[in-house]
């Protein structure tokens, strides 16, 4: 609902064939050290909660209930960043999600070119007609 993607290893870090979580909090991907075998038996175990647990805020499953399969919730200040936390005092709202996944793949390339603890300035700007809005 946040934008992060999980992948098998065909080419990211780790070992091919192991489970990789790419979260928008880190702009970057994460090797879980497990197999698809595993990471399921982790999500149908009930494992997610655990794993999620700093992206969640009281009351996130009302407020990520009435969402559309295509959609997910856009955080501002951004989740990659300290001024986002804690997240329930942050700014939320529903975006398309392929909208989202493009917000973080831009920050990501952006991002990518900084060096480390480099400050970063971030400028939103609208589509012609829509009103800009953080998110």
């Amino acid at each position: 609902m946040l934008g992060g993607r999980f992948a098998v290893n065909g080419g990211l870090p780790g070992q091919p064939g192991e489970v990789c979580y790419w979260g928008p909090d880190t702009l970057a991907w994460t090797v879980l050290r497990a197999g698809y075998s595993q990471f399921a038996r982790m999500v149908l175990g009930g494992g997610l909660a655990g794993f999620y647990q700093d992206l969640r805020w009281p009351g996130w499953q009302d407020e990520v209930a009435p969402l559309g399969e295509d959609q997910g919730i856009s955080v501002y200040p951004f989740l990659f960043t300290a001024e986002s936390r804690p997240i329930a005092r942050a700014s939320r709202r529903p975006v398309p999600f392929a909208e989202l996944l493009g917000a973080h793949a831009e920050a990501e390339r952006q991002v990518a070119r900084l060096p480390p603890g480099s400050p970063l300035r971030v400028t939103i700007t609208g589509s012609p007609g829509r009103e800009d809005s953080p998110g």
